[in-house]
Order: C-alpha cells, then sequence, then structure tokens
C-alpha cells in the first residue's frame, strides 16, 4: 500500500495531470507523467471497469500494480506526479512481470529526466 502523501487522491488531480502532462503507453499499461507543486513523488492507479467488470480482478490489478510500484518507488525524481492505467493483460501478470513491466515505463520516462541514473 502507498503511503498517504504519495498518493493521488482526487479525480480532480488525475484530469489536470491528463490536461497538463503526457502519456506514454506501454504493452501492458500506460503512464501519464505530470510535473508535482510539491516536493515528493506521487502515484496514482486507474483499473478501470473496461479491464474487467469484476472488482475482485481489478482489486487484484490495483494490488500488484501498487507493489510493483512500491519495489521501485525510490528510483523516480522528486517532484513528479504519475498516474498508472492498467490494461486488460495486466490483471492477468505475475508480480515479477508486473516489476518489469514498471521498468520498462521507467526506462521510457528516463529520457524526460524524471528518473534516477543510479
Amino acid at each position: 500500500m502507498l503511503k498517504k502523501e504519495n498518493r493521488i487522491k482526487t479525480r480532480r488531480e488525475m484530469e489536470e495531470i491528463k490536461r497538463e502532462g503526457y502519456f506514454l503507453p506501454g504493452k501492458r499499461m500506460g503512464l501519464l507523467v505530470g510535473k508535482a507543486q510539491e516536493e515528493g513523488v506521487k502515484f496514482g492507479l486507474i483499473v478501470s471497469k473496461k479491464v474487467s467488470k469484476k472488482a475482485v480482478e481489478r482489486n487484484r490489478g490495483r494490488r500488484l500494480a501498487a507493489g510493483a510500484i512500491l519495489a521501485n518507488k525510490d528510483k523516480w525524481r522528486e517532484g513528479w506526479r504519475l498516474v498508472f492505467l492498467a490494461k486488460r493483460s495486466f490483471i492477468d501478470l505475475k508480480e515479477a512481470e508486473a516489476v518489469k513491466e514498471i521498468r520498462e515505463l521507467m526506462e521510457k520516462v528516463g529520457e524526460k529526466n524524471c528518473v534516477k541514473n543510479n
């Protein structure tokens, strides 16, 4: 579970990121990237009903994404807001595959200077 101060909570904030930021597509997940007004990194997760009608499967997708984000949380630079958008194929992944998918998105975003070069 992501800490409260690291979560994007409101729909309005997610819409603002969608409007002012940019979108990076991945194989099983998309990523909306926007600048933050405050210190730190904030994350949001969207697993819509288009992904699965079953809440159990959507919640599994959220837990899977949150775990993969936590595994890579320290690699993001300060001052960014990131919204992860799950696709249908994401909810069927194993944990290691989900972490790999997040890392692939991080490589794409790394060119935009919001990933640390460690």
